[in-house]
């Protein structure tokens, strides 16, 4: 299975700072957004991992993770997308690499908190035939993609933003798609928002009757960053969950916990760091080591 990651969205609504940078580089509390997603893809035990980017942002995303493709078995690769029209668009970017694969699919932007997310993926892994989605119960659907599924997980449906939600179960930026997903995209068509949707894609499974709806832990926590005051909530959340909790969505913590690397290349990673951040990021380490 192979990880991609989208990031090339135009982030409007976070403009003027997104004029400088692109959403996923800026920070949720003590680190960049994109660490999150990626920390999550690494401690699943995902290897190849593409990240679908703008021109703008290509450069900065090299620097920030040349030092993770030299050490341990992790391959960052970076996709330009020259054109930003909607994510199944972005997923077809990586056709190239990942066609002959089975894919997880995460958005920049999407932070997850939840200690028990990696076993709910490797079971989504095992069982998966065709797509699965994995959505949170939310107090507010009508403001996101409302999922309709029956007593064994299958997806009936997803209403984008309904009036009258079916379900307070909504659908998260991420999913796993079998190794079809490539060529079925080829016959999506331009939304009413001129964009090619992820969720058409999603339809094409549901009517073939191989879409799987994974229900994500009530403990989990989805932030959202979509507005300045969100960023800064989310920022607050990741603080809090971290004084209680030690460090998370830290890529040096979860290629250790993956065991892509070792005690010695964890020091070398976490060198560049202040003393007191290094001495954070090993009680984080102890303290997941006490729970094993």
């Amino acid at each position: 299975m192979k990880g991609i990651i989208l990031t090339a969205g135009k982030a409007k609504r976070l403009r003027p700072a997104t004029n400088a940078i692109g959403k996923v580089c800026l920070p949720i509390y003590d680190k960049p957004m994109i660490f999150y997603p990626l920390s999550i893809l690494i401690e699943f035990g995902i290897k190849d991992i593409y990240i679908v980017c703008s021109s703008k942002d290509k450069p900065i995303f090299e620097n920030l993770f040349k030092k993770y493709n030299k050490i341990g078995t992790l391959n960052i690769n970076l996709v330009v997308e020259n054109k930003t029209l909607g994510t199944a668009y972005a997923f077809n970017a990586v056709k190239n690499f990942c066609q002959d694969d089975e894919t997880i699919l995460i958005f920049g932007d999407n932070l997850m908190i939840d200690k028990n997310l990696i076993p709910i993926l490797n079971k989504a892994k095992n069982e998966l035939n065709g797509a699965t989605v994995f959505g949170k119960n939310v107090n507010n659907p009508q403001s996101f993609g409302v999922i309709e599924k029956d007593n064994l997980g299958n997806l009936i449906s997803i209403e984008e933003k309904p009036m009258c939600p079916k379900s307070d179960l909504v659908m998260t930026g991420l999913m796993m798609f079998d190794k079809n997903a490539f060529e079925m995209i080829k016959k999506i068509k331009p939304s009413i928002r001129g964009e090619y949707e992820i969720t058409d894609l999603v339809n094409m499974y549901i009517k073939k009757n191989k879409a799987k709806a994974e229900q994500l832990s009530p403990n989990c926590i989805w932030l959202d960053t979509g507005t300045h005051d969100s960023m800064l909530k989310a920022s607050e959340e990741v603080k809090n969950y971290q004084k209680q909790n030690g460090i998370y969505g830290s890529v040096e913590i979860a290629l250790y916990n993956a065991n892509q690397i070792s005690e010695n290349e964890f020091e070398k990673l976490i060198s560049c760091y202040s003393d007191d951040y290094q001495n954070i990021l090993r009680a984080s380490i102890n303290e997941n080591e006490k729970q094993v």
